[in-house]
């Protein structure tokens, strides 16, 4: 879908072909057709870092994989927020 799309900063605004995917399986299907794009999360960096023409989001992408307290390791998928661990785990 095209979208303007910016950094929290909110410049440079640019328009975006903006994909997105939930499943692994999806992701090849999204990347056809264009061997030129850039993933982006949040968009919670200052600078231009994930402004592209062919945009893939990873918000969707947002499991919870793991956790072992005993350990303190974390397993997530890269689309995955603070604020949403946050809900699940307070220590």
């Amino acid at each position: 879908m095209k979208q303007k799309i910016s950094n929290w900063g909110n410049y440079p605004r640019m328009d975006s072909e903006v994909r997105s995917f939930s499943f692994t399986s999806q992701l090849s299907k999204l990347m056809d057709g264009t061997n030129h794009f850039i993933p982006r999360g949040n968009g919670r960096c200052y600078g231009d870092a994930s402004l592209a023409q062919n945009t893939i989001s990873t918000l969707n992408y947002n499991r919870i994989l793991s956790f072992d307290i005993v350990n303190g390791t974390f397993e997530c998928q890269s689309g995955l927020t603070l604020d949403k661990i946050h809900l699940y785990y307070t220590l």
